[in-house]
């Protein structure tokens, strides 16, 4: 999948107030909280990747020490959460899955999900020079349609149908209908499955997902 990437972040003015969580560590946004973002609602949570454990480690570290801000959530196998002070905003800090952006938002079953918000740091060139920042967001080429539509749609790879299943219920609620290749997709892949155990709704490309 080639994603669109654009480093005009100003023309999103809706998701702004994400940069300030991408401030003083590697990690970088994705997944349905941009959903929320652009139709105007403030997002519960925020789930954050990271490229490997290293870069977990150290955001974990940045959010911990950073007391003023950011106050410890609940913590599981799957993730580590912090409390923003201010806007009350839950962080996930994911350590289920690692990669790049494009790799993580490759793993999201739904088009409305593949969204990130990131940051590339160049060094400077002479040592009088500091380091130059660049805001950048990645996203499905169909995202602001599908999002305009409210369509669920699968575009991809579908890791854990039950789950996908599961929550096509939840997107319904929100008024997310999944459209007529959705539907045959997830169809055939209930068919194949040798069978569905009870933990299986709970499965997902990551926990606490979208």
């Amino acid at each position: 999948m080639d994603f669109i990437t654009s480093s005009t972040i100003g023309n999103y003015p809706q998701i702004r107030f994400m940069k300030e969580f991408l401030i003083g560590h590697p990690g970088f946004i994705a997944g349905g909280c941009f959903k929320s973002a652009f139709l105007g609602n403030k997002p519960h949570d925020i789930d954050m990747f990271f490229p490997g454990m290293t870069e977990f480690a150290d955001t974990v570290r940045y959010f911990t020490e950073n007391q003023e801000d950011y106050e410890r959530g609940y913590q599981n196998r799957n993730v580590e959460s912090f409390i923003h002070k201010k806007s009350e905003i839950r962080i996930e800090c994911v350590k289920k899955v690692f990669g790049t952006p494009d790799k993580i938002l490759s793993g999201f079953d739904f088009t409305i999900a593949k969204f990130a918000l990131y940051v590339e740091a160049e060094p400077p060139e002479d040592e009088d020079e500091s380091w130059h920042y660049t805001d950048w967001v990645m996203y499905h080429p169909d995202y602001f349609e599908h999002l305009h539509m409210k369509r669920l749609v699968v575009d991809d790879q579908m890791r854990y149908p039950v789950s996908t299943f599961h929550r096509t219920y939840k997107y319904a609620a929100s008024g997310f209908l999944p459209c007529r290749e959705t539907k045959l997709k997830l169809i055939r892949a209930l068919r194949d499955l040798p069978e569905v155990k009870d933990e299986d709704l709970a499965n997902s490309f990551y926990e606490g997902v979208d």
